[in-house]
């Protein structure tokens, strides 16, 4: 068996997957300000609750005024893994660790390059098999989870908790 069709192992399909996405949303508006952005701008999110996955929202209309799509990071702790289905399209492209892509009932080994196209609706996630953090790039058409990852998840220093300690001293000594 062969590769499952909407996972792609050759670096070039992912510019061709990705750019296929974006045709509809190349004519730009008074709204989109465009932008040069570093891995380090994102907008880092967690779930308190389920840590293992990071998400940086870099390209949004929120960053930049991009509309129809957003744009970012994610970061998965070695030996964890994570699932989700949400009512848009996305493109993820592994750019470091080891693991593998799931696409509704299929599991396909993931290494740096590894691209998936994830259908609406369906079922997807990752797997980090790996003993380092596995990091991908994703892509959503149309944009609108960003938001619902704004609104939802927490930015990691609002998920710590203090030490057992800290939470008897007061404010001043902390």
């Amino acid at each position: 068996m062969g590769v499952p069709r909407g996972i792609c192992t050759v670096s070039r399909c992912a510019v061709v997957v990705v750019m296929s996405m974006m045709i509809p949303i190349t004519q730009a508006t008074a709204q989109d300000r465009g932008g040069i952005f570093a891995p380090e701008d994102g907008e880092l999110r967690v779930r308190c609750e389920s840590p293992a996955l990071a998400l940086s929202l870099l390209v949004d209309e929120h960053s930049s005024g991009a509309e129809g799509f957003a744009m970012g990071f994610g970061i998965l702790q070695p030996h964890t893994e994570n699932f989700g289905v949400h009512a848009v399209s996305e493109v993820s492209i592994m750019l470091d660790g080891v693991g593998r892509f799931v696409l509704g009932r299929d599991t396909t080994a993931a290494r740096p390059g590894t691209t998936m196209h994830v259908p609406a609706g369906a079922l997807h996630g990752f797997i980090n098999d790996g003993d380092a953090v596995l990091r991908f790039a994703w892509v959503v058409v149309p944009g609108g989870l960003e938001k619902t990852i704004r609104d939802t998840w927490q930015t990691p220093e609002s998920c710590r908790q203090p030490h057992p300690t800290e939470a008897r001293q007061p404010l001043a000594m902390r």
